[in-house]
């Protein structure tokens, strides 16, 4: 949820995690809805982490 405007030369981070949903088939997370929209627009990127880089102490 973004409770603010961006300002002019702003970055944001939106992080989450699309195998945590309770959602049922066919219904698709609000996560996946924007990556599959967003995916094509210039100046924005995806990063997906393997569970490698998680860390279990």
């Amino acid at each position: 949820m973004v409770l603010t405007p961006l300002g002019f030369g702003s970055r944001m981070v939106v992080t989450g995690d699309v195998t945590q949903t309770d959602l049922l088939q066919p219904q698709e997370s609000g996560l996946i809805a924007a990556q599959k929209i967003l995916k094509s627009v210039k100046g924005i990127a995806f990063s997906y982490l393997s569970p490698m880089w998680c860390v279990i102490p």
